[in-house]
């Protein structure tokens, strides 16, 4: 056993240096799966989440669910990498739980569990990992409860869930903010802009211009905003792979730029089964996907995501005033957010995408 977890200890440092770009495929693909679906309102994810949650199960899953997991998740060969990377994953959510709380409650039936799923929580995953409830434990990310009377047996029901909460390095001044239209998908509205002329890191494609404001930690969210306004943002949506995301992180500068960018807020509950199942996790919905309880096997039930966000004067939070803006007296290029968009949070450091979601629906 200690030679085993010497050779995880190593692996752990390796995913600690090096950002994941199956974590981030993962991410795009279930996006674009999720808005096929769900275009006709405003929604954010927290992708990492869901797929941690997904790779713990998967530590369980049987050769069919397995399979499908592997590809759909983009998983490593050895299952002591997944390990891990999810242990990796855990830690770091721990650590910032306070700009970015998550977590995941799988609730369950009250049959004994599993000696597979015994060795997992006591060998490698405790605290992030519990079988107590999540508000119990302030070191769980993860958090299996016993179901209510009303839920369905033999299924595991799934709730993930997140709240970013972070500052702008720069906080846009309220005073300098004016009213707008913005060409919304179900119409013209009026809404309030924010406004700024400072530097971001911008970058002008043929398709899109990426626009990168900074949160005062490793934190930023990008702006992907369609060149075209007669081009819908299922176009860009469609196009934006991760090579796509690549080509953005590698080629955006820093230049004074005018931005107007609407204050909006999204809250979102949004249904994660079909999309998981068009990503290919077929098997995983079945009566024994999973290892889970020791006498019977168990399959995914409703999986749902809730998620939250403001982007605001301060970044998910108003400001009373803020210092006033200096003008370069040259010219400035600007950056005009005035119709549907996507936008990420991520980790400057890793390059991980944390958070992703549209902007498209007036009241969505």
């Amino acid at each position: 056993m200690e030679a085993h977890w010497k050779s995880l200890i190593l692996l752990l440092v390796f995913r600690l240096i090096v950002g994941t770009d199956q974590g981030n495929n993962f991410t795009l693909n279930l996006f674009k799966e999720v808005y096929n679906l769900e275009s006709d309102r405003n929604f954010v994810l927290s992708p990492p989440i869901i797929r941690a949650t997904l790779l713990f199960l998967y530590l369980t899953a049987n050769w069919n669910a397995a399979l499908e997991m592997h590809q759909a998740l983009q998983l490593p060969p050895d299952k002591s990498e997944v390990l891990v990377e999810l242990k990796d994953y855990l830690v770091k959510s721990i650590d910032d739980r306070a700009q970015l709380p998550v977590s995941s409650q799988i609730y369950r039936d009250p049959s004994e569990l599993s000696d597979t799923l015994l060795e997992l929580l006591d060998g490698y995953m405790k605290p992030e990992v519990s079988l107590l409830s999540y508000s119990e434990d302030p070191g769980t990310v993860i958090s299996m409860s016993l179901k209510s009377t009303y839920m369905p047996n033999y299924n595991l029901l799934i709730s993930t869930a997140f709240n970013l909460s972070a500052n702008w390095r720069n906080q846009f001044n309220p005073k300098a903010g004016r009213s707008g239209m913005f060409k919304f998908s179900n119409g013209y509205h009026q809404v309030s802009f924010m406004k700024k002329p400072a530097r971001f890191g911008i970058l002008k494609l043929e398709q899109l211009t990426a626009l990168e404001v900074p949160y005062d930690s490793d934190l930023s969210m990008i702006f992907l905003l369609p060149n075209d306004e007669d081009v819908p943002l299922s176009s860009l949506v469609k196009d934006f792979d991760l090579q796509t995301y690549r080509t953005i992180d590698s080629r955006l500068r820093q230049r004074f730029v005018e931005v107007a960018i609407p204050r909006f807020a999204i809250d979102s509950n949004v249904p994660l089964g079909m999309s998981l199942a068009r990503m290919g996790m077929v098997s995983s919905f079945l009566a024994n996907a999973f290892d889970f309880y020791r006498y019977r096997g168990s399959g995914l039930g409703p999986m749902d995501h809730v998620g939250s966000i403001r982007v605001l004067e301060g970044g998910t939070v108003e400001v009373e005033e803020a210092l006033e803006d200096t003008v370069p007296p040259a010219l400035l290029p600007s950056f005009r957010a005035d119709r549907p968009f996507l936008f990420l949070v991520r980790n400057t450091t890793s390059k991980d995408i944390l958070v992703i979601g549209h902007h498209s629906n007036f009241n969505g």
